[in-house]
């Protein structure tokens, strides 16, 4: 019997083009999982959020807040240890508040108490809204594949700092995660399974495993050349 997360696929486009067991990392099943850490994050007030589980050292276990019963396993061994970053804040927002301010005080000079009171409400919403859009983004990919496949939006202005330091655990897993790959040709059929296995999952879609295949093949081609 296969272990769980292993598959046997027809691997094309490659010289062999002949049908053989995947190189899949087996993942553990719920019995054999030993979990580390785990943390939830959303990308903004009210929005749901996800559940990460980092468990048996590099294997990360997501679930969604609206779709609990659907977990993704994210194996670290494939991936970028530098993720992509991108900073948002909407400023917007920090006008809107300046502005309500603003208002509030005309009201308040001219005795317009209730409409500065009104004034003052907005103001504050906006504010809140102002602070809560500071956010930054991490996203990681595949290291061949150059798919993206994980994805973490923390607060800007989290004086606990645990977005960073969530990620710079992630990052030690990924690098001590890698060297458990093969070697040579089981390196490219080993990569080729995990993509394949995103796909299955509906981690990438089928054009993203597509782009993804030609990027490996085309990588593990020029080092044979």
């Amino acid at each position: 019997m296969k272990s769980q997360g292993q598959l046997s696929i027809v691997i094309d486009d490659v010289p062999w083009q002949r049908q053989q067991e995947d190189l899949l990392q087996p993942i553990p099943c719920s019995s054999q999982r030993k979990a580390e850490c785990k943390i939830e994050c959303s990308a903004g007030f009210m929005q749901p959020k996800t559940r990460y589980v980092l468990c048996n050292g590099q294997f990360l276990l997501i679930t969604a807040e609206k779709n609990p019963l659907q977990e993704q396993v994210i194996n670290l061994a494939y991936l970028h240890a530098e993720p992509s970053i991108t900073q948002k804040i909407i400023w917007h927002w920090l006008s809107g508040a300046a502005a309500a301010i603003t208002l509030t005080a005309l009201a308040a000079w001219l005795e317009f108490y209730f409409l500065g009171l009104v004034f003052l409400l907005i103001g504050s919403l906006c504010a809140l809204q102002f602070y809560d859009s500071a956010r930054k983004r991490y996203v990681f990919h595949t290291r061949i594949g150059g798919m993206a496949v994980l994805d973490f939006t923390f607060h800007l202005y989290d004086r606990h700092k645990t977005g960073p330091k969530w990620i710079a655990l992630l990052q030690r897993r990924i690098v001590s995660a890698a060297k458990t790959l093969p070697k040579g040709d089981d390196r490219l059929r080993s990569e080729l399974a995990e993509h394949r296995r995103l796909l299955a999952g509906e981690i990438i879609s089928k054009k993203r495993y597509e782009l993804a295949k030609q990027r490996i093949l085309k990588r593990f081609s020029k080092q044979a050349a």
